[in-house]
C-alpha cells in the first residue's frame, strides 16, 4: 500500500512540473504587446530671403532642443529682417544674429544651450546646423554649408538640411559678392515661416 501510494504521489509530482513550464501559452502570447513602427514626419519651414526661398526640413528626432529653439524664433518673427552677416564661399552661409555683428543673439531660454551630436554629419552642402562660440554655446544663430565639411563633425549641432527645390537659392547666397566674409550687398532673411509642423 505505502509502494502504491509512493509511486501515485511520483506521478502527480511529474505531472505538475510539466504544467509549470515556461512555454507560454496562448493567451500569453496573444497579451504580447506588438511594437509599431512610428513614421516621424519632420517639420518643414521656410526662409524667404532677399535671393530666393530655402526651404529646410528640421530634424526634430534627432535634435528636439535645436528644432525647438529654430521654430520658436520663427514663430515669434525673431529672424524676419536680420541679414546673412558672413559667408564663405564653398564653406557656409551664416545668419541668426538680430545684431548682425556676429556676436550676438540668444536662444528661446535666454540662456546658452547643450550641443546634440547624435549620427549626422557633415558631408554635403545644405547642412543647417548651429553656429556657437565652443562646447554647449547655442543661441540663435545658425548656419547652412555650401559644401562638404567634415572637419565641423562633433562641433556643431546639426538639425536640418534644405530641400532639393532650394539648391538654386543656396546657389546664389554662396556666390555673393564679399568684402572678406561680408556680403557687399545686403542679403537677408525678408521672412521666415513654418510650413509643416511635422508629428
Amino acid at each position: 500500500m505505502h509502494k502504491f501510494t509512493a509511486l501515485f504521489l511520483t506521478f502527480l509530482l511529474s505531472f505538475s512540473v510539466i504544467s509549470c513550464s515556461s512555454e507560454p501559452t496562448q493567451a500569453n502570447k496573444s497579451a504580447t504587446p506588438i511594437t509599431k513602427q512610428v513614421n516621424i514626419v519632420h517639420p518643414i519651414i521656410v526662409l524667404k530671403t532677399s535671393e530666393g526661398d530655402l526651404e529646410i526640413e528640421l530634424f526634430s528626432d534627432v535634435a528636439p532642443l535645436a528644432v525647438e529653439n529654430f521654430m520658436t524664433h520663427i514663430k515669434d518673427g525673431y529672424y524676419d529682417g536680420i541679414a546673412f552677416h558672413r559667408i564663405i564661399k564653398d564653406f557656409m552661409i551664416q545668419g541668426g544674429d538680430p545684431t548682425e555683428s556676429g556676436t550676438g543673439g540668444e536662444s528661446i531660454w535666454h540662456i546658452d544651450f547643450k550641443d546634440e551630436f547624435v549620427d549626422k554629419t557633415f558631408n554635403k552642402s545644405g547642412v543647417l546646423a548651429m553656429a556657437n562660440r565652443g562646447p554647449a554655446t547655442n543661441g540663435s544663430q545658425f548656419f547652412i554649408t555650401t559644401a562638404a565639411t567634415p572637419w565641423l563633425n562633433g562641433h556643431h549641432t546639426i538639425f536640418g538640411q534644405i530641400t532639393a527645390a532650394s539648391f538654386i537659392t543656396l546657389t546664389q547666397l554662396n556666390n555673393t559678392a564679399l568684402n572678406g566674409s561680408k556680403p557687399i550687398k545686403r542679403v537677408q532673411i525678408d521672412k521666415a515661416y513654418i510650413k509643416s509642423e511635422g508629428k
